[in-house]
């Protein structure tokens, strides 16, 4: 969704206060997601704590690649996502497993499943 967001631009000149909206906006959601993991057995309590310290300027810099090179976006996303199971000490297998899941053209306009009534029904 920042991807294709028509302010990205303006927002990439200031990386702080990008860095900050996504903590604030997407953190709790991120810490729910994580605290989910952790209470299945799919990732150690440790994992919470580098979790949470980069994740942001993780994105920040998958948004400064996507604009540079638009065309790499599903490669893009894909290098972010394992990165992000990596820190969070996610098993290689199912870190595969997940990777191979995504949309070949990248996750543009793709809703997860999850979502896809609510997000039918916003339109």
């Amino acid at each position: 969704m920042l991807a294709s967001h028509t302010a990205l631009t303006w927002m990439l000149e200031r990386p702080q206060l990008l860095a900050a909206a996504l903590h604030d906006a997407c953190g709790p959601f991120a810490r729910h997601d994580v605290g989910a993991m952790m209470a299945s057995g799919d990732i150690r309590a440790g994992s919470v704590a580098r979790a949470t310290l980069y994740w942001e300027w993780l994105i920040v810099g998958a948004l400064v690649d996507v604009v540079a090179r638009p065309r790499e976006r599903a490669a893009i996303e894909r290098r972010l996502l394992e990165m992000a199971l990596r820190i969070l000490g996610v098993d290689e297998s199912r870190i595969s497993r997940a990777i191979d899941r995504l949309p070949k053209g990248g996750l543009r306009g793709a809703v997860p499943k999850a979502a896809a009534p609510a997000a039918r029904e916003a339109r």
